[in-house]
């Protein structure tokens, strides 16, 4: 999935005012404090080469994962009717990015980020757009510790936020988001097994609070992935150049994986009880596997190349898509 244009200008604008090795020694840093949990009550960044690393390494990820849960989502829904949103710790505003191309009459964004040097570079992306929406966009320097000053929007959405919340704390963030939720509430999370039990947890809350799940659920029913199991979905990134020196890499590309919940407040879908592909589908020699989560829970389909129509659209099937 290719980064729009004015994304890719800044981030190149960035990183050619910086030696890459120094970038790259930040990456290692950045990505070395997630994986052990260091704390950092302050800030997230600390640093202006770790600050390039992230737009040149996270946001192309963060980006195309989003892209692609509203390509699943916008066609059950009438985009047109979603003209606010709120991201709640937006990082650099990825999110907002995302969203536009599909959400044409958003004209009224806020995005909440604790970083003011990401909400810097946040809007020197916008300035390169030809967005006015972007430019135009509401950013409030603050942790997510209390939101209760931000007024509801009709889109609420959060982003690899609540792994990074303190356990106690996560039934009341999703509380809080919830409540400033008018129509659409979008939860991603990385795609392991922590960042799907948190999203299995907030599954089960939004649905006790009156939400209806759309995706990538088939139904409002127990979720039925076992506890050594763990529903997640993978998304192909292209690497740019800088993204392989970066990262040390040789491949083009990288699969980035997550897990994620689109829930409805007060409005309407039309929408089958369609299922959902949650692996890999599985070619074989005159045969296709499936597996899938269903409305009356998980389920394997074998299907034939017999089964002529049936067999060309497995084909093309891929997993995360509808069945």
């Amino acid at each position: 999935m290719e980064l729009p244009y004015y994304i890719k200008k800044t981030i190149e604008d960035e990183l050619s005012n910086h030696h890459l090795s120094d970038i790259s020694n930040a990456r290692k840093s950045l990505t070395n404090d997630y994986r052990n949990k260091k704390d950092r009550p302050d800030r997230f960044i600390n640093s202006k080469e770790e600050i390039v690393a992230y737009l040149a390494v996270r946001l192309p990820a963060t980006y195309a994962v989003f892209a692609s849960i509203i390509k699943k989502v916008a066609p059950f829904i009438d985009t047109n009717d979603f003209t606010s949103l709120l991201d709640l710790g937006s990082g650099s505003g990825t999110v907002m990015y995302a969203m536009i191309d599909f959400f044409l009459e958003l004209n009224n964004i806020t995005l909440i980020e604790r970083d003011k040097f990401l909400i810097e570079k946040g809007k020197s992306i916008s300035n390169n757009s030809d967005y006015q929406q972007l430019k135009q966009a509401n950013w409030i320097c603050q942790d997510l510790k209390n939101i209760s000053n931000i007024k509801k929007h009709h889109v609420v959405t959060s982003s690899y936020v609540l792994n990074e919340i303190e356990n106690n704390k996560k039934e009341a963030f999703i509380n809080e988001a919830w409540d400033k939720t008018e129509k659409m509430f979008i939860l991603v999370e990385p795609g392991t097994p922590q960042g799907f039990n948190n999203i299995k947890n907030a599954r089960s809350q939004i649905i006790d609070l009156g939400g209806k799940i759309i995706a990538p659920c088939p139904s409002q029913n127990i979720c039925p992935i076992i506890e050594n199991d763990w529903c997640h979905f993978s998304q192909r990134v292209q690497r740019t150049k800088y993204q392989r020196l970066l990262k040390e890499g040789t491949e083009s590309y990288e699969d980035e994986k997550f897990s994620y919940i689109v829930s409805l407040k007060d409005y309407s879908v039309s929408k089958d009880d369609l299922s959902r592909i949650i692996r890999h589908p599985q070619i074989h020699k005159g045969h296709i596997d499936l597996k899938l989560c269903t409305e009356k829970g998980l389920n394997e389909i074998t299907i034939s190349k017999k089964e002529n129509e049936l067999y060309k659209k497995a084909r093309k099937i891929e997993w995360g898509d509808l069945w």
